[in-house]
């Protein structure tokens, strides 16, 4: 009796095992088959472009959607800006 369950134990950890180690390689496969992004898809992953305040009204924009005026950042607009009203 117990050589039958020492045999089934052993049967079970090599399945675990087995199971274990064929997961994990196809998860790599899997990971090379993805195709690098191109286009618009790379412009989507780029880093997070920093965040400036509109002096005027306190609202925070991206930096490419800001302007200087007299040297200080303002909305794209500046003659539309809510200038503090908020």
């Amino acid at each position: 009796m117990g050589k039958i369950i020492f045999a089934l134990l052993t049967a079970a950890i090599a399945w675990v095992l087995f199971k274990g180690l064929t997961k994990k390689s196809s998860d790599d496969a899997s990971r090379r088959d993805v195709p690098k992004p191109d286009g618009d898809k790379a412009k989507n992953l780029r880093a997070p472009e920093r965040m400036v305040k509109c002096v005027r009204c306190g609202v925070f924009m991206p930096e490419t959607e800001s302007v200087t005026v007299e040297g200080q950042i303002s909305c794209r607009e500046p003659q539309v800006c809510a200038h503090g009203r908020i």
